[in-house]
């Protein structure tokens, strides 16, 4: 196997690990889940749960507790087994069996958290259930902004049209690319207080050890990337500004 099929590879066995990674790590005593001992492996509203403070926020007793962590051990349980073999599956797939193997995985894993939602409402009261999709909407937001006014769920509810739709995309697209350019204005002008430490003498050495930007392309494993073939903006002469700023 040639170097850069072994990349591929390993480029799609880290994109599996990470789509399955919720469902089929291991809990462990102090770990993430807390002073319950609540791990990984629901996703959605169950990684939630993970959190001591939304435990006590839907008033969550030791009896749902108990049986929410019996019900993740399954589940992880089962995940384990769909994931024997696909590893080896992936090491002779072409990069088109790939791509359609990860999206059947993706849809995969969206059931799986479907399948998992529901039986998470047949433990808790329909009060806890309400705050804590109040809670999951929050957090989606506040990760995702507007993008999560545009899932099916939301949208039905608030009676959002294709056209809102449509309009919310453009917006949100614009939004994106403002925050871009200001994070990247923002990333160039702290970067060069810290360099204007150095003497004249040491930026040209740096330049030296840096050598010619080099625009590596950014993994486009996930849905609705808005980056270009170089998986990031460019500036101008499509040379990265901290290049720029030391010359």
């Amino acid at each position: 196997m040639s170097w850069l099929n072994r990349a591929a590879v390993v480029s799609c066995g880290l994109a599996l690990v990470a789509l399955a990674s919720q469902a089929v790590a291991q809990p462990g005593p102090g770990g993430p889940g807390g002073r319950g001992g609540f791990g990984r492996g629901m996703g959605g509203v169950g990684t939630l749960l993970m959190s001591d403070a939304v435990r006590d926020e839907i008033a969550l007793d030791a009896n749902q507790l108990e049986e929410l962590q019996a019900m993740q051990a399954e589940i992880r349980d089962e995940m384990r087994e769909r994931m024997q073999g696909r590893f080896q599956a992936f090491r002779d797939m072409s990069e088109e069996d790939r791509q359609t193997a990860m999206e059947e995985m993706r849809a995969e894993m969206q059931q799986v958290q479907a399948d998992a939602e529901k039986r998470i409402s047949g433990v808790l009261k329909a009060g806890q259930m309400e705050r804590l999709k109040q809670i999951e909407l929050q957090q989606q937001m506040q990760r995702g902004g507007s993008q999560a006014l545009l899932m099916d769920s939301v949208a039905e509810k608030l009676g959002i049209t294709p056209e809102q739709q449509e309009e919310m995309r453009a917006k949100a697209q614009e939004e994106q690319q403002k925050l871009q350019e200001q994070i990247q204005k923002l990333t160039q002008e702290s970067r060069e207080r810290v360099l204007s430490v150095l003497t004249d003498a040491q930026r040209a050495q740096l330049k030296e050890l840096t050598g010619e930007q080099f625009d590596m392309p950014q993994p486009q494993f996930g849905r609705g990337g808005q980056r270009g073939a170089n998986g990031r903006q460019r500036g101008p002469g499509g040379r990265q500004p901290a290049q720029a700023e030391l010359e």
